[in-house]
């Protein structure tokens, strides 16, 4: 079973350290473990794979590591691009200045990968060592996620070959880990940081002009991109979720996500990008 999913943040960059400890910052919460030159997010001990965020002084671009025990594997580099985005961006800084201290839990990370570029295999081996080795399960069905355009597929934190949809289950299940690949994402990889905050939409909307909705999800989070000095990513999304009713819920429990949707089994349909990876639409 995988234990960790480390985002590994290389140095080389002058920028690098700044925008790190102000992430740092941003995201501390009661999920967050001081490691020194890094940090880590859990619920609770006994869930896993654990979600850790460090630098690295040895490597030149981001990278993804799944570790289990002593051994690792990097996610593929076909995964990650160095392409810009056009769009407006807010720096590191500013995002802390407007979200430390308002952080109750982040609820997901992950990345979206460069549907141009991925190469259909490495997505192939990596849903597959994924569903072999953690609680993997695909987004399901709905007017905001199409199949045959997207895949959206989620990390559970849990027990081993443990029954997810028993009621004595029910428990908070975060961070849980997604791997996005998207017709709308084109050529570039973007990582997301989906929280519970304690500001409403307004307030939000007020602290982020620059903010936005994804289609379909306006109701339960905004999103502001923020730029990033790391190589292999174009930007860092931020999902501002807005304050919810109870502390555990169908969502933050994953609940809704596996009575809903599908687990992802090794060779199964989401292993397989529509139309073999190639982009149709643009």
């Amino acid at each position: 079973m995988i234990e960790l999913i480390i985002y590994s943040f290389p140095t080389a960059h002058a920028d690098s350290e700044p925008a790190f400890q102000a992430l740092k910052r941003m995201l501390s919460c009661p999920q967050m473990s001081d490691l020194g030159n890094g940090f880590s997010l859990s619920t609770a001990p006994d869930l896993l794979p654990k979600t850790v965020f460090q630098l690295d002084d040895a490597s030149s671009t981001i990278r993804i590591i799944l570790k289990d025990g002593s051994s690792e594997k990097h996610l593929p580099q076909s995964l990650f691009s160095n392409n810009k985005h056009e769009g407006q961006l807010i720096s590191f800084l500013d995002a802390e200045k407007e979200l430390a201290g308002k952080i109750i839990a982040i609820d997901h990370t992950g990345i979206v990968t460069p549907s141009i570029d991925t190469i259909a295999s490495e997505w192939t081996d990596t849903v597959n060592g994924l569903a072999l080795h953690t609680a993997l399960y695909d987004y399901p069905q709905s007017a905001e996620y199409d199949p045959q355009t997207s895949r959206w597929l989620f990390v559970v934190p849990s027990i081993e070959n443990e029954d997810l949809n028993s009621s004595q289950n029910e428990r908070l299940r975060q961070p849980k880990f997604e791997l996005v690949w998207d017709t709308d994402a084109f050529n570039t990889t973007v990582l997301q940081i989906d929280m519970e905050t304690r500001l409403t939409r307004d307030e939000i909307e007020a602290a982020f002009p620059t903010s936005y909705e994804l289609p379909g999800l306006g109701g339960l989070f905004r999103s502001v991109n923020v730029a990033s000095p790391w190589a292999g990513i174009a930007f860092v999304r931020l999902d501002l979720r807005y304050p919810g009713g109870s502390l555990v819920n169908d969502w933050n429990s994953a609940k809704w996500l596996t009575n809903n949707g599908e687990r992802v089994r090794k060779n199964g349909s989401q292993a397989t990008l529509p139309d073999g990876g190639k982009i149709t639409n643009c």
